[in-house]
């Protein structure tokens, strides 16, 4: 029992000898000998090599506003229905509502007609009021109805005929547009579902492409920028201006293109062909809009097949005769009569003037006869007074 104890006093104090001698030893890096551990710093700890999927939406959003405010001209687009500028909105104002503008000139010529039928309409009521009671006294006067009859019926004939010509004139012009409208809609609406199916299977298409590259990625590195480059970035595709450009085609891009954009082709990882083609280009909904635009807009610019109302002269030049120029005119002959009329009136002044000549000679005789007898009867009578006046005297 005594042996045991001691035993273990001597163990513990060899310990504690032992941890003493150890800590009053210095430590170096020769003794250690140990491994260099690289300590990264607080830059080079980052995703530097994983795309943001912040910055793709950003980025992807940054499209809006050029698809909506820009100002620039497009050229030609292998599309059938180009549009006039790149931003929606200077694309509305540069095209000005193609047909609200036409259909507003359409109108108008439709309200020209029918205020110039109304204005001849007053004026030959007027005119045929006030030379009414100059066909009554007329009339009157030559016993006779047909002044009033023609007073009356003159200006009903004019109205008449004015107001049908303005009538057909909107009725032929209002049918002729309407019909070419409604001839237009069935290539319309075959336009429509081709397109609708073509954006569609674009859409599709795109989805597959971005799937295939997310499964082929060779890290995951390259899985991740795949997926979130064709889920929330702008994406990249050939274009009808750079045929070769880098084709990396993106769901939210192929969105936008087939929405506010101007379309991309059918299979989006292929350089686009002609519009019958193996890989047509896809219009977009803002095409297509400004297809129908257009194409409505051509048929409501059809020609009117029937002739406007022209704009009446004043009323001073539409003033119709009075009854008096009516009856001087009717009773005026015509030149071949009035000349037969003056030839026989000269003729029997003629006759005239040779039966009265031997009339007047002899009147002119007789005359001379009885004033010889006068002058002879009176003779004596002058001396029988004579002589009287002179036994007075004496």
């Amino acid at each position: 029992m005594h042996v045991s104890i001691r035993s273990h006093l001597i163990a513990g104090t060899a310990a504690v000898v032992g941890a003493g001698a150890i800590a009053m030893t210095p430590v170096t890096a020769a003794h250690l000998n140990l491994p260099t551990v690289q300590v990264p710093s607080a830059a080079a700890v980052s995703l530097a090599g994983f795309d943001s999927p912040i910055t793709e939406l950003i980025n992807t959003l940054n499209l809006l506003p050029n698809l909506l405010f820009s100002t620039f001209t497009l050229p030609g687009f292998p599309s059938p229905n180009p549009v006039s500028k790149t931003g929606l909105f200077p694309q509305i104002i540069n095209d000005a509502l193609p047909v609200v503008r036409q259909l507003g000139l359409n109108g108008s010529s439709y309200l020209l007609t029918t205020l110039n039928a109304l204005t001849i309409t007053g004026q030959t009521l007027s005119e045929a009021v006030w030379n009414f009671p100059e066909a009554v006294i007329d009339s009157i006067t030559s016993l006779s109805l047909a002044p009033i009859i023609n007073a009356i019926l003159g200006p009903i004939n004019t109205i008449g005929t004015t107001l049908l010509k303005a009538g057909t004139f909107v009725f032929e012009g209002v049918l002729a547009r309407a019909g070419a409208v409604l001839s237009g809609i069935p290539l319309i609406l075959s336009t429509l579902v081709q397109a609708v199916i073509g954006q569609v299977t674009t859409l599709v298409n795109t989805g597959l492409y971005v799937g295939q590259s997310v499964i082929g990625a060779t890290s995951i590195e390259g899985a991740w920028n795949a997926a979130v480059d064709g889920l929330f970035g702008p994406g990249s595709f050939a274009s009808p201006f750079n045929a070769a450009a880098l084709r990396k085609p993106s769901i939210p891009g192929a969105l936008v293109n087939l929405t506010l954009g101007f379309g991309q082709s059918l299979n989006p990882a292929l350089v686009p062909t002609a519009q019958n083609g193996s890989n047509p280009f896809v219009p977009g909904v803002r095409q297509l809009v400004s297809g129908v635009v257009q194409g409505l807009t051509a048929e409501l610019k059809t020609a009117n097949p029937a002739p406007p109302v022209n704009t009446p002269p004043p009323a001073a030049s539409v003033t119709s005769a009075s009854a008096s120029e009516v009856r001087a005119a009717a009773s005026t002959p015509e030149p071949s009569v009035q000349a037969a009329t003056q030839d026989d009136s000269v003729q029997a002044g003629n006759d005239a003037s040779t039966d009265s000549a031997p009339k007047a000679a002899a009147k002119q005789d007789n005359s001379v006869q009885a004033g010889n007898d006068a002058s002879t009867d009176s003779a004596p009578k002058r001396a029988a007074k004579h002589r009287g006046a002179s036994r007075n005297a004496g």
